[in-house]
């Protein structure tokens, strides 16, 4: 599978992956999503992480999308710092990028299930076809990481944040 360039997160969709994902780059820091919780001594304000690196808030937000059937256009915004995943990183995923392709055909195209299937299990892609199918995964992983800080943006406690993942994972 070949990727052409980087995958950018821009506008609030960027801000949202950076809110929920460990930053790497100091430049990119944002304003963190945080809980109170109780250590037995004292509460303590904890910072909210649900993804280790942007291609896992990547993945899960795409398939959240998906599950909910739901996608977004990328907000536009371009006065926040786009949130990248970088082209070897794509490489090295992709695999999982490919399942995910094949996910989002069968569940979106209608043709007759010898021809969905025959397409969907074609690993021999264009260019063009892993352009757009980028573009399918950053609409669902949109909607997704809405749909998450939606959930999300209002916990208080520990628990807060437990009740938010799971209705999250059985909407």
């Amino acid at each position: 599978m070949i990727f052409i360039s980087e995958l950018k997160y821009t506008g609030k969709h960027a801000e949202i992956i950076r809110k929920f994902s460990k930053a790497k780059n100091t430049s990119e820091e944002t304003s963190k999503l945080t809980f109170n919780s109780y250590d037995g001594l004292a509460i303590k304000n904890q910072e909210l992480i649900l993804f280790d690196t942007y291609f896992n808030g990547l993945v899960i937000s795409a398939l959240i999308g998906l599950k909910k059937n739901h996608k977004v256009k990328m907000d536009s915004n371009s006065s926040i710092i786009p949130a990248s995943i970088f082209t070897d990183i794509l490489f090295k995923n992709a695999s999982l990028l490919t399942r995910i392709f094949q996910f989002i055909y069968l569940i979106e195209n209608k043709p007759n299930n010898d021809e969905k299937i025959k397409k969907a299990f074609n690993y021999d892609y264009s260019s063009s076809e892993v352009n757009f199918f980028m573009e399918e995964i950053l609409q669902y992983s949109c909607a997704g990481l809405e749909f998450i800080n939606d959930q999300l943006i209002k916990v208080n406690t520990l628990e807060d944040v437990i009740l938010a993942i799971n209705k999250i994972l059985n909407d």
